[in-house]
């Protein structure tokens, strides 16, 4: 078995034995689903480093530049659909499985899979994990 194989093993294994399970996702769900990551070889962020907050401010080249990244992206974005990572997170929570998504992703995609909008945290710069649980596993 490869390593990648084991360790495919041992999340089915985790899972069939977890009581709650809580999906955490970031850019790599939706690569499979043509949006670019922003830190990976050939990302967005090596061929075209961010703008810096000051260079944003003070230079107006830079907040073109800036803009004009967001609505190449944005194009990705509109086109993209939920893959297969997607759909069976939606499956887990159909099946009473999955206790919530906490993702840092703006593409929409989860949403798109039929996942509850109660059960997705899109936000995940202010989360307390411990509030978390306690608050998904109310819902």
């Amino acid at each position: 078995m490869t390593g990648l194989q084991q360790q495919i093993q041992d999340a089915i294994e985790l899972m069939q034995y977890a009581e709650h399970i809580v999906a955490l996702t970031g850019a790599g769900i939706s690569t499979e689903s043509g949006i670019p990551d922003f830190r990976s070889p050939g990302s967005i962020w090596q061929q075209q480093p961010p703008v810096s907050y000051q260079d944003f401010i003070s230079k107006p080249e830079a907040r073109q530049e800036y803009w004009q990244s967001r609505r190449n992206l944005s194009a990705q974005v509109f086109t993209a659909r939920p893959n297969a990572a997607h759909l069976a997170l939606a499956d887990l929570e159909r099946k009473e499985r999955l206790l919530g998504i906490v993702t840092q992703n703006f593409d929409g995609l989860h949403h798109d899979a039929g996942n509850n909008p109660e059960l997705i945290v899109d936000r995940i710069e202010e989360i307390n994990l411990d509030n978390l649980i306690q608050d998904l596993e109310k819902k």
